[in-house]
């Protein structure tokens, strides 16, 4: 039998999930906006300092190279002292975090691993750590010219997110990893139609620049954003 959640732990959760329909519109900065306010009430929570934590990087690509990476690295050295708190969590609390460490610690393979060893155990929506780990090494190996390796995780990532919307099929940010996997396999009318899946699920104009940041890693931005050599992003406009 469950042991009923106190009311400290529903009023966090009520915060959590506000947070997370806010960050569903495309909108970073007014999720930590609402995750701040809560830390303010309980500044003991471990849930919330994670989801602090996490925010406050996830927009940071638009920063540049050089600040985007600092940002990062804090990220995940705030995210592994946490962990440490979350040994006597709930799996899904865990999980997450581990999911974000591998995240901003840059541990791909470690997070594809993470999506396959919990999806067997049941926790189907740990497809989203298969889908990432695999976007993220389709894009190593394209850095390193290995075209070969490059179109099988590019592959392996797709089939991860079909999975993964089984389950939710609405998640924004979901769509621009899988308008990725299409990306790297030069499937980009299929990279367009998820780009502008997320654009509808997040309401926000196709051209927005979180999905022009993606057309431009793939030099395909409709209002003439690039990408530098070392990633740093150049406005068309």
């Amino acid at each position: 039998m469950k042991n009923k959640p106190s009311l400290e732990e529903v009023e966090i959760n009520a915060i959590v999930e506000k947070s997370m329909k806010v960050y569903n519109g495309a909108n970073a900065p007014g999720a930590l906006k609402v995750l701040n306010s809560g830390l303010k009430k309980f500044p003991d929570s471990v849930r919330l300092k994670y989801n602090v934590a996490v925010m406050e990087s996830e927009d940071s690509e638009k920063y540049g190279q050089k600040k985007m990476l600092r940002m990062q690295r804090a990220t995940a050295k705030t995210l592994r002292k946490l962990l440490y708190s979350a040994r006597g969590m709930t799996l899904n609390l865990r999980a997450s975090m581990r999911n974000e460490y591998y995240w901003f610690s840059r541990q791909p393979r470690k997070q594809y691993a993470l999506g396959v060893e919990l999806v067997k155990k049941g926790r189907k929506r740990s497809y989203y750590s298969q889908g990432v780990g695999a976007c993220e090494l389709a894009k190593r190996y394209q850095d390193e010219g290995r075209t070969k390796l490059m179109l099988r995780w590019a592959k392996i990532s797709q089939k991860a997110w079909e999975n993964y919307f089984k389950v939710e099929p609405y998640w924004y940010n979901s769509y621009i990893f899988y308008a990725r996997s299409f990306g790297f396999q030069g499937k980009f009318q299929e990279m367009e139609v998820a780009l502008r899946k997320s654009a509808k699920i997040a309401k926000r104009p196709k051209d927005f620049y979180e999905f022009e940041l993606i057309r431009a890693e793939f030099g395909k931005s409709e209002s003439g954003v690039t990408r530098d050599k070392r990633g740093n992003v150049r406005s068309g406009k």
